[in-house]
This record gives structure tokens, sequence and C-alpha cells, in this order.
């Protein structure tokens, strides 16, 4: 049941007067507490001056006996003469014992004094912890109090209360509150990275993908891990692509492999054709563009069969044969050392797997690297 407001009003002027007096006797307590610490600290002072007064006083009469004795000892005196000496300086160190003794009565008064003084001090700085706990509680209270009738205020003026993203409080209409909410809804999912799509909010990537399902498309990861968008007839292409480029085109017979590299350079712009099966002289596929005409040998080897320098020398020798100023030797493997020596400023290029893929995945399949970093095909 909500309390009245004019009882919520005596209550906060009842906690106020009970605040302000605790904290007036804490101050009393603190002054106190402070009077405390400095007899402490003078009885700290007396001990010290007692503890080494006396251990300087007891080093003073050793010296005095000894040099008593040092003194006395080379002469022959008279047994009355010596007894009277050594009589006066028995009555002379039972008077330096006076001022040792109120010595040592002095360091006992200021221990006493520390103890006496600690104490107190421990005791009023409970009494002020527990002062403290009350005044804290009184002022949650009154805080509570506050809060209410703020509360009150707020909504006889027909507001209500919105806490935003970073905890803070904003009184408005139901109208302005809504558009607050809604703003600092948005803002919170942007700064998390998030962007919408439709009525859902979700990261660019899962809208990119959204995107592509709206298309009718559907997602296909190659050999690479890379992602692509295609249609259903484009993905199963893809998929034989990329089956074949695995294995190294293994499971096509050499004449369909030289047909697909004479395919690649059509698609790059040349007119390519097949040779002659018979007395082809170490070319495969000539291909022509301008000026250029390129004679063309393919090898279709396993990853450790490296094409070796007399592939080279053989295609370089077949270049006159069929008029070309250029020669390509392609291959699914490798070339040796020797190999890349021999085409060193030769009119020569050395195509290796790395090199053939990528041709034929820019060329055949059409596969460029899409804004968001997935692959897509144009």
């Amino acid at each position: 049941m909500m309390q009245p407001q004019e009882d919520r009003h005596g209550d906060e002027g009842r906690l106020i007067a009970e605040r302000d007096a605790l904290i007036l006797e804490v101050n009393k307590m603190k002054r106190k507490s402070r009077r405390f610490a400095s007899l402490s600290n003078l009885g700290g002072v007396l001990r010290i001056i007692g503890i080494w007064g006396a251990v300087l006083w007891i080093v003073a009469i050793y010296w005095f006996v000894l040099l008593l004795s040092v003194f006395l000892t080379p002469f022959n005196f008279e047994a009355s003469v010596y007894e009277r000496t050594t009589s006066f300086y028995t009555n002379a160190i039972l008077l330096f014992s006076i001022p040792l003794l109120s010595l040592f009565i002095l360091a006992f008064i200021g221990g006493g004094i520390t103890e006496f003084s600690t104490s107190k001090i421990a005791k009023i700085s409970a009494d002020i912890n527990n002062l403290q706990v009350r005044i804290e509680d009184i002022q949650k209270r009154i805080v509570h109090i506050e809060r209410l009738a703020f509360e009150d205020e707020q909504k006889r003026k027909g507001l209500i209360a919105f806490v935003n993203r970073f905890g803070e409080e904003v009184w408005g209409t139901p109208s302005e509150i809504a558009i607050l909410s809604k703003r600092d809804f948005e803002e919170g999912q942007s700064e998390r990275g998030l962007v919408k799509y439709g009525k859902r909010w979700m990261t660019p990537q899962e809208m990119f993908e959204a995107k592509q399902k709206k298309r009718g498309l559907i997602k296909f990861i190659d050999r690479l891990g890379r992602e692509r968008y295609g249609t259903p007839k484009q993905v199963k292409e893809w998929k034989a692509w990329d089956i074949d480029l695995k294995n190294r085109f293994q499971r096509l017979k050499p004449r369909e492999f030289e047909e697909l590299v004479a395919n690649l350079f059509i698609k790059m712009g040349y007119n390519a054709t097949l040779s002659q099966h018979v007395g082809d002289y170490g070319v495969d596929v000539l291909a022509e563009k301008g000026p250029d005409r390129i004679a063309i040998q393919v090898k279709r080897y396993a990853p450790d069969n490296k094409v070796g320098s007399p592939d080279v020398q053989k295609v370089l020798g077949s270049m006159f044969r069929y008029n070309a100023n250029k020669a390509i030797l392609i291959t699914t493997s490798d070339f040796t050392e020797a190999a890349k020596e021999q085409a060193r400023n030769a009119p020569i290029e050395l195509w290796n797997y790395r090199i053939l893929s990528e041709k034929i995945e820019k060329y055949l399949l059409a596969i460029e690297e899409a804004p968001n970093g997935t692959q897509d095909s144009s």
C-alpha cells in the first residue's frame, strides 16, 4: 500500500534531523579520538626517552666502574684509605641508580599511557563505524522517500521513465519515450556491428546470406574453404570443377584436357585450335590473338611428377614449325629448377598447377572476390 505524501514528508523531516544529529555525534567522537591520538603519541615519546635513557645510563655506570678499577689498582693504598675510597665510590654508584630507576618508571608510565589511549581510540573507532552505518541506512531511506516524491511529481505530469543502454534515466511523454527507446535500441544494435534487414537485425554476413537466399542462390564452399553463391545449376557445375581441380584433372583423358585448355584460351579472347595427335611436334594447342601466335603444350601430371628441361626445349623447338612467336608450357604439377632455368630469357611461359587454377577460375568459372569477402560469380 502506497504511503500518503504527507506522511512521507513527515518521515523525511524526522530522518533528516536524526541523520544530522548522528553526524554531529560522529564529528564529536572524531575530535575526541584525535585528542587520544595526541596522548598516545606523548606516551610513546616518554617510553622511548625512558628506555633509551636507561640504556645510556647503564653504559655510563659500566664505564665509570671500569675506569675506577683501572685507576685504583696500581696504587698500594693502606687498607683503611682503600676501604674509605671504595666506600665513597660505592655510595656514588648507589646515587647513580636513582636516575636509572626514574627512567624505568618514565618508560613504564609512557607505555601505560600509550596502551590506554590505543584502547580508547579503538573503542571510539568502533562506535564511529556503527554510527556511520546508521547514517548510511538513514540516508538511503531519505533518498528513497525523495525518489518516491519525484516519481509522483513526474506521474502527475503524465510522464513515464526510460533507462537507456548506458543506465541513464530519462522522463518524458509516452510518445517521446517511444522515440527515445527505438533510437536507443537501433544505436545499440549498430554499435554491436549489426545491420537491419527487413524486420530483423543481423550481422553483415547474415544479411548477405539472406539476400542471396532471397535471390534463389545457395552457398558453395570450394576445396580452399572459399564461399560463393550461385544458382543450383551453377553450384552443381562448380562442384564438378572443384573436384577436377582438387584431383588435378586426373579423371580426364589427355585429349579432353587439351580441349579444356583450348576452351580456356578461347575465354581469354584467343582463337584457339587443337593440333593433330600424330606428329604434333610437342604442340597441343595453337592460340592466336592480334600479332601473337602461341604454341601451347600441356602435361597432365601427378603432383610429384615435375616437368623437366627437355620438355621446355621440345616446345621451344616446335615454335618455328608452327610459325609461333611465343610458347606456353602448362602442367598440373610443377617444374624442375632446370626447366625454370631453361625458360629464363626465352620466349616461353611456364604455367604450373597454381597458375592454371587461377586462370580457370577467372575465365572459365568467372569467379571474382565479392566486396564482403566471399566469392561471387558474375
